[in-house]
């Protein structure tokens, strides 16, 4: 039976092979301070476990090459899994990012029950396709708000906080029972800096923001290395700070009030002003492609952007204006070293994005404008990967170990491919 002294120091050599590594037995010892014997003898249990794997070699002068070891990323897994009302996503992520496999399951106003036989089976089915791998954490994303389907009726996958509540209270206690693997529910407002933390852009930053851009505006804030969730756990509502008090026109938002970011300036803002403009008659390079029967896209603002569309340009200017004014302001309050902008309405392009930019380096304090900005489209796969991250970092403790993460890694000496013994 591991004391509590054995798994700490067992751990730590766990976070520092995954940080630093590939990494030699010699400088973990130097880092550490521990025995060269306990080393070698916690690193062999390590290895036992398939946790970790000896990688290569380097040479450091005279003598024998020592043997380099790293996480053992092909073996260790999570899964993520993202509900909403519409699909069920499951990932299989090995803990360096590597989607395994990718399931997604439409369904169609499930009842509660039906939705936890339908995660259940899917999550079960993944586990025992893949008996090679050792599952570490099961992810739940709970569900992006939309204000068009969560909160005016009652059915479960159709309420928000209802579903929220399930995922946490019913469906997480019972994939525990049935698998035995830890089980955690995750806010879909905090995941995106998540995934970017692992991952993304800001991978080894503690001070960033995401600002997902679609039919919803919102922002994921990391502080100090650490999520900031807010209260209630609802930190972040960018869509309903206020920008316009004095338009005659204002729209009113969903949320009771107007002048909000997200009624006057997400894509439902520019494809109501858009078709709005084409049934009076303007002129666009729209009316030659575009089909008013169904639903204006992104893909055809773009498209109209690509052409030169003075329409397309003029309430894309409109919106990258606004929402460039709000993320300033985020920046003024919270002196981000990275801002990640995703979703949906990335892909307007560059026009989009350059104008987000002049008017976010307009609007920030000079003394605060060291920040970079990045874009990622892949708004799809984030959250589910995000899940599945979080349980990687549960597996290894890492908070309790966050001293290693502030290490720089140094390179020990030449790398050789060819395997030695380093005892």
């Amino acid at each position: 039976m591991q004391t509590d002294y054995h798994f700490q120091r067992k751990y730590t050599l766990l976070n520092l092979i995954n940080h630093l590594g590939p990494i030699s037995r010699k400088k973990l010892i130097e880092l550490t301070d521990f025995r060269p014997a306990s080393v070698t003898d916690l690193t062999k249990e390590l290895i036992d476990e398939g946790l970790v794997v000896e990688r290569g070699s380097v040479s450091s002068g005279p003598g024998r090459k020592r043997t380099l070891l790293e996480l053992n990323s092909s073996r260790i897994c999570a899964i993520g899994v993202l509900l909403t009302y519409t699909k069920v996503t499951y990932v299989l992520s090995q803990i360096d990012g590597t989607v395994v496999e990718r399931i997604d399951s439409d369904i169609s106003d499930p009842t509660d029950e039906q939705l936890a036989e339908l995660t259940v089976s899917r999550i079960t089915t993944l586990i025992n396709s893949h008996p090679d791998k050792k599952i570490v954490g099961i992810g739940l994303a709970d569900p992006l708000y939309d204000e068009e389907r969560f909160g005016f009726i009652t059915s479960l996958s159709r309420t928000y906080d209802s579903f929220i509540n399930w995922s946490r209270m019913k469906l997480k206690p019972r994939l525990e029972e049935l698998t035995g693997i830890p089980v955690r529910a995750f806010s879909a407002g905090v995941l995106p800096v998540l995934v970017e933390q692992h991952y993304g852009a800001a991978k080894g930053k503690q001070d960033f923001i995401c600002v997902e851009l679609s039919d919803g505006i919102g922002v994921s804030i990391i502080a100090g290395g650490q999520p900031v969730t807010g209260f209630q756990g609802r930190a972040g509502e960018l869509g309903h700070t206020t920008i316009n008090f004095g338009l005659e026109d204002r729209t009113m938002c969903y949320c009771g009030k107007t002048g909000c970011v997200e009624a006057d300036a997400a894509f439902p803002y520019i494809r109501k002003n858009i078709c709005a403009a084409l049934e009076n008659g303007t002129y666009s390079s729209l009316l030659s492609f575009y089909d008013p029967a169904k639903p204006l896209t992104v893909k055809d603002v773009r498209r109209g952007l690509d052409e030169g569309d003075i329409l397309c340009e003029h309430y894309v200017r409109e919106s990258a204006r606004r929402i460039g004014a709000a993320i300033a302001n985020a920046v003024n309050i919270l002196n981000p070293e990275m801002i990640v902008l995703f979703g949906s309405m990335t892909g307007l392009g560059d026009f989009f994005i350059e104008e987000i930019k002049s008017i976010l380096r307009r609007n920030t304090l000079v003394l605060l404008r060291g920040y970079q900005v990045a874009v990622n489209p892949s708004l799809e796969s984030l959250l589910p990967l995000g899940a599945a991250a979080e349980m990687f970092s549960e597996f290894l403790k890492s908070d309790d170990f966050s001293w290693v993460y502030r290490l720089q890694r140094e390179p020990e000496a030449e790398s050789d491919e060819e395997d030695d013994e380093d005892n």
